[in-house]
């Protein structure tokens, strides 16, 4: 260590600084020395020889002197080059030091920014549905409140709704038999019915409407949709499903909630009996109702299912399936393509509630139902065609349906 300090002290501008004295003093005193001691006389003529002694004096000692001077100076200029290298490396290390500790307290900012925005979006999302479950509920209140009065206030029995179901099961409309003549009734009587007690029923209605368009209007999720709509449901009973039923279809200012009921199929419980156009096909029988009840919903299933399948895009080939319904020992058979069929096939009648014809009377009217006034769809009449063969000893009532309207 003390080698090297002593070099870089030895090599130095000042040293450098003290050679070229030394050599000055050198060529000084050269000069000096060679003119006091060396006989020179004045001559025209150059003594060459003397000069070039004088000169390899001065060279050999000055010259050598100079070098070492030039040298040190280099290396000086080299050493304090690397220091100002070494400082702007520094100074440059120091600035992407800077800057690394800059883009980690970026990323730590950006870190708690999107901290932040989650807990903004959360507490919004929390303030959305607190505002949302209080406007709901509070009409939802107010929707009970009215139903209630409307019980309450009834002359004819505690549930008022069902005074109007019945006011409206005449005699006259179910002796109707072709569908759309039945319909062109129960829309005239079901709208005498209404301006009878519109003050009354004008506010159920208006309630629960506003309720669906409330739910349908917010900022939920659809599974937060539907979980307030399943709400709303198990608040409506069975009377209250049929008079919704017809309003929906019957009422000049309600159409635009009919979208509610579909999309969130809120008369999804609406058995198929407590409709006034069904009331004719009524089964006394509780224990066949529930029989009955289980094929139609077979039926339907199987409809609903493969209808959905033969509309698959993937989907090329006709939709065929056959099911054998054990309980009234009937095949059913399904075909889709450009119409749907529908074939009950049985070597027997089965032990159906209604004899054959008007069995075949009460599917029809039941697929009418199914695929066109269950989606509010008036049909024009001719979409179902109807027909009973026999091939094999075996009896086949089929159902021709056009689907081209169905959505």
């Amino acid at each position: 260590m003390s080698n090297i300090i002593t070099n870089k002290k030895f090599l130095s501008e000042n040293t450098g600084f003290v050679l070229v004295i030394i050599g000055l003093v050198v060529i000084g005193a050269g000069s000096l020395f060679f003119l006091v001691f060396k006989s020179w006389h004045y001559s025209t003529t150059i003594d060459e020889e003397k000069f070039s002694q004088f000169g390899n004096f001065i060279g050999g000692v000055a010259g050598t002197l100079f070098a070492l001077v030039a040298v040190i100076l280099y290396y000086v200029a080299l050493t304090e080059q690397r220091k100002d290298i070494k400082i702007s490396q520094d100074a440059l290390n120091c600035q992407v030091d800077a800057l690394r500790q800059q883009i980690t307290e970026f990323q730590g900012q950006k870190k708690e920014m999107e901290l932040t925005r989650k807990l903004y979006e959360e507490q919004t999302k929390t303030l959305r549905i607190q505002q949302f479950e209080s406007n709901f509920y509070s009409f939802l209140d107010l929707h009970i409140k009215i139903k209630n009065h409307l019980n309450e206030t009834s002359h004819e029995s505690y549930d008022y709704f069902d005074s109007i179901v019945n006011s409206l099961r005449i005699s006259e409309i179910e002796q109707i038999i072709e569908t759309n003549k039945f319909y062109e009734e129960m829309k005239a009587q079901y709208n005498a019915v209404y301006i009878y007690n519109k003050e009354k029923l004008s506010p159920y209605f208006k309630t629960i409407y506003r309720l669906m368009k409330i739910i349908d209007t917010s900022q939920l999720d659809d599974d937060k949709k539907q979980f307030y709509s399943n709400i709303v449901r198990s608040q409506i009973t069975d009377s209250e499903m049929v008079l919704l039923y017809y309003n929906i279809h019957f009422s000049y200012y309600e159409q635009n909630a009919k979208k509610y009921f579909i999309k969130y199929d809120l008369l999804k419980h609406l058995n198929t009996f407590m409709k006034i156009d069904f009331f004719r096909y009524e089964i006394s029988n509780i224990f066949k109702k529930a029989d009955f009840l289980h094929f139609l919903n077979t039926i339907s299933t199987l409809l609903t299912q493969n209808i959905k399948n033969a509309r698959d895009i993937e989907n090329t080939a006709p939709v065929k399936l056959s099911e054998k319904y054990e309980k009234y020992n009937v095949i059913v058979n399904i075909e889709i393509d450009i119409e749907l069929k529908l074939e009950l096939i049985y070597n027997v009648y089965p032990e159906f509630p209604f004899e054959e014809n008007k069995f075949k009377d009460f599917m029809s009217h039941y697929l009418f139902d199914h695929f066109f006034y269950s989606s509010f769809i008036m049909p024009l009449g001719n979409e179902i065609h109807t027909y009973k063969t026999t091939e094999d000893n075996r009896h086949i009532m089929g159902f021709k349906v056009d689907i081209s309207k169905i959505n």
